[in-house]
C-alpha cells in the first residue's frame, strides 16, 4: 500500500513489523529463520542448526560471564565471529562483542604497519 508521504511510510512499515513480531516472538521456527537469515547476511559460516542451539541455550557470556538478554543493550545476546573468514567463535554479550571488533580491527592495522614497514626496509 504507497502512501505519499515517505515518513508515513515508513512509520507503518515499523509498526507492521512490530506487531508481526510480538505474534511471532515465541514461534521458535519463526526465531531460527531470522536468525538463520541474518548470519548469512553478516557472512557467518558453520553449522546454522548448531550455532542455533548454542544460541538458544547460552546464559552467560563467554566472555564476561554476565546473563545473557534476549533484546536490546549491552547484555543482549551476540553471535560473535572472525568477519575476515566468517568463522563462528561464540555466543557472547553485546559489549564484549563491541569490543572483540575494535581488537580484531587493530590487530589487522597492526599487521599491515608491520607488513609496510618490512616492505621499506
Amino acid at each position: 500500500m504507497p502512501y505519499a508521504d515517505r515518513d508515513i511510510e515508513l512509520k507503518m512499515s515499523k509498526i507492521r513489523s512490530k506487531k508481526h513480531w510480538e505474534k511471532n516472538k515465541n514461534n521458535i521456527d519463526y526465531i531460527k529463520r531470522r536468525r538463520f537469515t541474518s548470519w548469512k547476511h553478516y557472512g557467518i559460516k558453520g553449522d546454522y542448526e548448531e550455532i542455533f542451539q548454542l544460541y538458544i541455550n547460552q546464559e552467560k557470556c563467554y566472555d564476561c560471564n554476565v546473563t545473557l538478554t534476549n533484546g536490546n543493550g549491552k547484555t543482549c545476546k551476540a553471535t560473535d565471529h572472525h568477519h575476515p573468514s566468517g568463522h563462528f567463535r561464540h555466543i557472547i554479550c553485546q559489549a564484549c562483542n563491541t569490543s572483540r571488533g575494535k581488537i580484531d580491527r587493530m590487530k589487522t592495522s597492526l599487521c599491515l604497519e608491520i607488513h609496510r614497514y618490512f616492505l621499506l626496509i
